[in-house]
C-alpha cells in the first residue's frame, strides 16, 4: 500500500522547521504509521491490539447501568409502592400521583447533572486519563445509589438524581476513549458496542421494574435502584 502524504494544518506549519531533521523524521514516521494502520486486516488488528479492545470492551460495559439508570426512574411514575411511599393524594383521580412539576423535576436533574459530568470530564480526563476518571466517577456513583437507595423524601431524590447524573454524564464519553485506543479498522465495532450496551440497560429497566411488580413495601423500588 502506498505510504500516504502528511498534510500538517496551518498552525502546525507556523512551528515547525522543516528544514530540521528531525522534523523530517516525524513527519515520516506519521506517515509510515498512517500507513500501517490503514493496511491492518480485521483479524490483525484484533491479534495485535487485543488489550486495546479489551479495555475498550471493559470500560463500555459500565454503560449498561448508565442505560438502566438513567430511564428507571420514569418506570416508578407508574409503580403503585412508589406512589404510595412519595405521592401525593389526587381528589379526582381518587389515588396517590406524582405531580408533573416533580416528575419534571426529578427526569430533569438527572439530565443537569449529566451536562455537569460531561464539562467536568473534559478537565478530568485531560489531566487524569480515562481509565482513572472512570474509577473515580464509579466510586461516586456508589455513593450517589446510597443516597437513592435511602432517601425519604422527593426533595431528596432530586438531589441524589442530580448527583448521579455527574457520573452519568462522564459516562457517555466512552466512546471516544474506545476509538482512541483502538486502530481505524475496529472503531466501528467497539463504538457501536457502546450503542449496544446502553441500549441492553434500557431493555434491563423494563425486566426488573417489571419482576418488581409483585414486591411488596419499599423494597419494590429500592431493590431496582440498589441494582
Amino acid at each position: 500500500m502506498a505510504i500516504a502524504t502528511a498534510v500538517p494544518t496551518d498552525c502546525e506549519l507556523k512551528v515547525l522547521d522543516f528544514s530540521s531533521t528531525d522534523t523530517q523524521d516525524l513527519v515520516r514516521e506519521a506517515e509510515a504509521n498512517d500507513a500501517a494502520d490503514c493496511s491492518l486486516t480485521l483479524r490483525a488488528a484484533l491479534k495485535k491490539y487485543r488489550r486495546a479492545v479489551f479495555w475498550a470492551m471493559f470500560l463500555s460495559t459500565s454503560l449498561i447501568m448508565e442505560g438502566y439508570d438513567v430511564v428507571i426512574i420514569t418506570s416508578f411514575y407508574g409503580q403503585t409502592q412508589f406512589l404510595e411511599r412519595f405521592g401525593e393524594l389526587d381528589v379526582r383521580a381518587g389515588k396517590k400521583l406524582i405531580s408533573p412539576a416533580w416528575q419534571s423535576g426529578l427526569t430533569n436533574s438527572a439530565l443537569i447533572g449529566q451536562l455537569a459530568g460531561l464539562v467536568v470530564n473534559e478537565c478530568a480526563q485531560d489531566r487524569f486519563g480515562c481509565r482513572r476518571t472512570m474509577m473515580f466517577f464509579m466510586g461516586w456513583m456508589m455513593c450517589a445509589i446510597f443516597i437513592v437507595f435511602f432517601v425519604p423524601s422527593l426533595s431528596l431524590l432530586t438531589f441524589s438524581e442530580a448527583m448521579s447524573g455527574i457520573p452519568w454524564g462522564v459516562s457517555q464519553t466512552l466512546s471516544t476513549y474506545a476509538s482512541e485506543v483502538v486502530p481505524t479498522i475496529l472503531r466501528p465495532y467497539v463504538t457501536a458496542y457502546v450503542c449496544m450496551c446502553w441500549g441492553a440497560g434500557i431493555l434491563l429497566s423494563s425486566g426488573v421494574v417489571r419482576a418488581m411488580i409483585d414486591v411488596q413495601g419499599n423494597l419494590a423500588w429500592r431493590l431496582p435502584f440498589a441494582l
